[in-house]
């Protein structure tokens, strides 16, 4: 049996009564279900993104499709959900902060943080080393520096 496939069934056999696992599916599958229609309908997104930052518009939305669909499938297999709750959570902070203010779209501003806050409180669950901040910036910066 292929890694994927002990994967798959270990994510199958999870139990879906307790209130975490159902929570970190649903948050999984919505990130995954973002993520297709970033990449697949990527023309009906590209409004939203800066044209200074960005001048691939196309590009860069389906660049954060497949980290979405990425994180969504971290979330779902159980499998590094510490990193893609973190890197998720710097990734919507960004999107909030260039994207959404400048817009002043209120309603996607909160609707950021609170998916923030629900993938920081995901993140703290995963994680087995010290879970500060500043430690998580700790550890990318040693990885990036290597």
């Amino acid at each position: 049996m292929s890694t994927i496939q002990k994967h798959i069934n270990n994510a199958l056999r999870q139990d879906f009564g307790k209130l975490d696992v159902m929570g970190r599916n649903l948050i999984g599958l919505s990130f995954i279900i973002l993520g297709l229609i970033h990449l697949f309908s990527p023309t009906m997104l590209v409004m939203y993104v800066p044209a200074l930052l960005f001048p691939f518009k196309v590009l860069a939305v389906m660049v954060s499709g497949l980290l979405f669909i990425a994180a969504g499938v971290c979330f779902v297999l159980e499998r590094h959900v510490y990193e893609a709750a973190m890197y998720l959570a710097l990734f919507l902070a960004f999107l909030a902060i260039v994207v959404l203010l400048p817009m002043s779209d209120v309603a996607g501003f909160f609707t950021n943080i609170a998916l923030i806050g629900a993938l920081l409180t995901l993140a703290d669950k995963y994680d087995s080393t010290d879970r500060t901040i500043r430690n998580f910036f700790k550890r990318i910066m040693s990885k990036l520096t290597k």
